[in-house]
């Protein structure tokens, strides 16, 4: 394993998971060469990724990162646990995501022109960017805590899933009224 980390360093803007730094020198010289893999982060446990999405345990990844033809592919798996709340009721609920992480890094300095591409300088490669991007990509965009969830009340907001409320079922709009028989 080639995972360097800086125990005291703070997370570069715009990540959250801090300094997962990988020493690239012995890869980016032989076309074919390989380095395997392996981390896990604890410091991004408790932390909001993105709104509504708390990390709630390490993230582990293992694999590979092989030069191939100058570009540096990253192929492994990354698993984490999560809490998200409920899209019908709100209840906090967690969940545990288990990816396979493939991405294809570039050298800045390269004649290789990808917009969206990861990028890499020197010797060393920074794999939070990385890392934080398949996690959130990953995030479903909608978690319910049990298919048959019953979510809240639009008039009360009680729970009903812990049982029924006592709104009553609203009558005909009266602008709509007329349409009522429309329909029967």
């Amino acid at each position: 394993m080639s995972v360097l980390r800086e125990e005291k360093a703070t997370p570069r803007m715009g990540t959250a998971i801090g300094n997962m730094i990988v020493d690239i020198s012995d890869v980016t010289r032989v076309n074919g060469a390989s380095l395997e893999l392996s981390f896990f982060e604890d410091r991004i446990v408790d932390v909001q990724l993105m709104e509504g999405y708390k990390i709630s345990e390490p993230v582990s990844f293992s694999g590979n990162l092989t030069n191939t033809n100058g570009i540096l592919e990253l192929d492994g798996r990354l698993k984490t646990g999560y809490k998200v709340t409920c899209y019908r009721c709100l209840k906090e609920i967690e969940r545990q995501l288990e990816i396979k992480v493939f991405e294809s890094i570039v050298n800045s300095k390269s004649d290789i022109d990808e917009l969206d591409a990861y990028t890499y300088t020197g010797n060393f490669l920074e794999l939070d960017k990385i890392i934080e991007d398949n996690i959130i990509l990953n995030f479903p965009m909608k978690q319910v805590c049990t298919q048959e969830c019953k979510g809240l009340c639009q008039k009360c907001g009680a729970n009903l899933n812990e049982g029924s409320c006592s709104c009553q079922e609203d009558s005909v709009n009266p602008q709509m009224e007329s349409l009522k028989n429309f329909f029967h």
